[in-house]
Parts: C-alpha cells; structure tokens; sequence
C-alpha cells in the first residue's frame, strides 16, 4: 500500500471514529448547561442550587464514568483479535462493576447533601439543592450501566450510535426539564429540583437505547451468539465478579487521572476565590472555553484507544506504529489550529459570556495563557489514550499527580500570591502554572509511550 493512501485511510478510519465520539461528548456537557440556562430563567435561588449540586456531583459522576473507561480498554483488544466471547464477558464484567461502584456513589451523595448546612449555605438553598442531588445520586447507577454499555459499544469501533444515544438525551432534556422545571398539565413546578428528575429519567432514557441498540446490532451480537437470551440477566452477572474487580484495578487508576486534572482545577478556584468576584469569574470564563476545546484531542484520545486495541489484538505491529504517529501528528495539527483560535479571538470569546469590560479584559489573558497550553495538554491526553490501549495506567496516574499536584501547584501559588519569584500575579500565576504542569506531564507521557513502544518492539 502506498504511503500517501495508508495515511489517507488511517486519517480517514481515526476522524469517523473520533467525530461522533467528539458529538457525543459535547452533547452530554450540553445537558448541564441547558439545566443552568432553564434553572437561572426559573429564579436566582434555583440557578444557585444548580451551581452547589453540580459542584459535587460532577467529580462523583466524572469518577463512576472513567472507571468504566476499562471496559472500551480490555475489551477493544479482544474484538481486534475476533474473541468476541471475552468482549462480551468485558461488558457484563462492566455492568456488574457499574452496579458495585454506583451504589456507594449514590451514598455518598446522598450523605454529602445533607452536609451542606454545615459548609456555610443557607437552609433555603441547601433544601433545594439537596432535593435536586436526590434524583442525580438515583442516577449515578444508571450513569454506570449506560458507561458501560457505551464503552463496549464504542470497543466494537461503533461510535455513530453513541452520538446519536447521546443527542437524543440532549433532545429529550429540553421538554422535561421544562416539564419539571415550570410544571405543565397538573405536573407541579419543580424548579431547580426538576432538573434532577429530568437527568434522571434522560439518563435512564439513554441505557434502555443503549441494551435495544446491543440487543439488535448484529455487530454487537456476536459476542453473545450463545447466551442471547441471559445477556442483560442479573444471574448472567454475577459468576463475573473477579472479572469486574479486574476492571476496577485497570479503571481505578484511570479515573484517578482523570480526577488529579479536574480536581486541580477546583482547588484553583478556591484558592483564588479572595482575590474578588471579578477574578473568579474570569477565571470561570476560561475554564469554559478551554474544557470544551478539550472535547477535541479527549475524542481523538479514545479514538486512539478503541483503534490501537484492536490493533493490538490482531497484532498488526506495523499497523499499530503507523496508527500512532498519525494520531500523534494529527493531534498537533488540530492543537496548533485550537491554539491560533484561542489566541486569536481571546478578546472576544469572553463577550459570549458577559459584557462587564473588566471580566473580558482578565478573562483575555487568561484565554491567552491557555492558547499556549493547547499543544502540550493534547499531546498528553491522546499520549495517555494510547498508554491505556496497551492497559498502561499505573505510571502515567504517578506522571500526572507528580506534575500537577507536586509541581504545577505549589508554583502557581508562589507566582499567584508570593513575590519569591515574580511580583505577584494573581489568577494569571495559576494559568501560567497549568502550562508548565501540562508541558511536564506531555514530556512524562512522551517517554512512557517511547518506553511502552519498545517494550512492543514497535
């Protein structure tokens, strides 16, 4: 096969791979922000527990997902090698496993809401943000099952059906949280708290899909052309408990990642809450823009994922090689295009969110510091998306908490509020800190995958 046609067709297997995955994910982000726009139009009161719920649940929700990232990355390999008996195992081992971890995940949300009094919130608003957390922590299960119904769907290298599950969440969302949100036809209004019943029902909405679509395709049914009938069986679950605890050893340091970057954000905003409102919500501002950016390399990442696994089940070694260096090289053209967007229009990405000029202004240099980042914070994650096709999370969770935890920081402290090394410069320190936390983590990541291709003799 000729050079120019084997980069053509790998350009083209890896983009209808990654698009609908990028779909999909901006369409679940797009759920939240729908809830916040159709609660905020409700009352103040209501757009605030919103801000509160969210705030605890989103980690608890990020965590029960990239667990079951495992599941895409034990069972992609299989279908690869055309064992799709064990993919098929993956997937209740995943189900099961979504059944053991959600369960303490709604307890402990559960718990956490009714700790919020103490935390300083007023009884008003902790009562309705506690409401609203009741039917999220019901729907943290549910988020689980359809996580890993998704990931071995997705490990099968179907990700269209996904993207289309997903947008019809997001189709659905509208009516019901405006059925619940102002109440209609004997339905009583909900406000806030209607939110919650309506992610709830979307999300148990987006499993039952989720099963019809596996129940039917024949792509999907091949890993259970001898037990059609008992798939989705709770009996057919449990004989596979040491399989799922074999996926949390693999999705737990995944999720850890995952939760070491957003966690670090979240400590960001705290620390950088004295500094005034005005900072903080510039600081919101570019932490919008730059996480929807993110959906790009994180859908080339787990495209990466699904296509090197099954790659690695046929052990196409050549196949895997040239697989990488395209989706490298890819990544840095499209964080290169992603990095000149952001610098470029930095002035006028905050005017979509407010019209305070000195919001905008800040916000611009932030958003300016991002740009700079682009490139390394893609290079790590679709580093990091290859590492776990090859099962790699171990080292790359120690990578990562070293750089951000141990290095980004406790510099962006001293650069924030210190005059140790620079005159203070408040959120710009953290923001500068983040691009050189990112660039230690691309570098840490970089050599781990040299390391793991090596080790493959690739």
């Amino acid at each position: 096969m000729p050079k120019h046609h084997s980069l053509k067709h790998e350009l083209i297997k890896l983009t209808q791979l990654s698009v609908p995955i990028l779909i999909a994910q901006l369409s679940f982000t797009a759920m939240g922000l729908i809830d916040t726009i159709m609660a905020g139009h409700y009352s103040e009161i209501d757009l605030a527990a919103i801000a509160i719920g969210t705030s605890i649940t989103i980690p608890l929700l990020l965590f029960g997902q990239a667990l079951l990232f495992s599941v895409t990355a034990k069972a992609a390999p299989h279908w690869g090698a055309k064992a799709y008996k064990k993919a098929g195992v993956n997937f209740k081992e995943g189900l099961l496993l979504a059944l053991i971890s959600g369960l303490p995940l709604l307890f402990s949300l559960l718990f956490l809401s009714t700790q919020l009094e103490k935390m300083g919130i007023s009884h008003e608003l902790a009562v309705i943000a506690k409401d609203y957390q009741f039917y999220i922590a019901l729907s943290l299960p549910i988020t689980g099952l359809y996580q890993a119904s998704r990931s071995f769907i997705e490990a099968t290298g179907q990700t269209r059906p996904i993207m289309v599950i997903n947008l019809l969440g997001l189709l659905a969302n509208i009516p019901l949280n405006y059925l619940f949100i102002y109440g209609f036809m004997g339905v009583p209004a909900m406000g806030s708290v209607g939110c919650g019943l309506a992610t709830l029902i979307v999300f148990c909405l987006m499993l039952i899909l989720s099963w019809i679509f596996i129940r039917h395709n024949n792509c999907c049914q091949q890993a259970f052309v001898q037990h059609k009938k008992r798939q989705l069986s709770l009996a057919s679950l449990l004989p596979h408990f040491n399989g799922a605890m074999r996926l949390a050893k693999l999705g737990l340091p995944i999720a850890l990642t995952i939760m070491a970057e957003v966690s670090l954000f979240a400590v960001i905003a705290i620390l950088i809450a004295p500094l005034g409102t005005l900072i903080i919500a510039s600081h919101q501002i570019a932490l919008s823009v730059s996480s929807q950016i993110f959906m790009l390399p994180y859908s080339q990442a787990t495209a990466l994922t699904i296509r090197v696994g099954h790659l690695i089940g046929e052990n196409n070694k050549d196949q895997v090689r040239h697989t990488i260096k395209v989706g490298l090289g890819l990544g840095f053209v499209l964080s290169v295009m992603t990095a000149s967007f952001v610098y470029f229009s930095n002035s006028l990405l905050p005017s979509v969110y407010t019209d305070n000029a000195e919001i905008i202004t800040i916000a611009s240099s932030l958003l300016a510091l991002a740009a700079l980042y682009q490139i390394p914070d893609a290079f790590q994650v679709i580093s990091n998306g290859i590492l776990r096709a090859f099962h790699n999370v171990r080292t790359p969770l120690i990578v990562s908490l070293f750089s951000y935890w141990m290095i980004a920081l406790p510099i962006g402290y001293l650069l924030a509020f210190t005059d140790i090394i620079v005159e203070p410069l408040g959120a710009q320190g953290f923001w500068l800190a983040l691009l050189i936390g990112l660039s230690l983590n691309a570098i840490g990541l970089g050599s781990l995958l040299i390391r793991q291709l090596k080790q493959f003799n690739l």
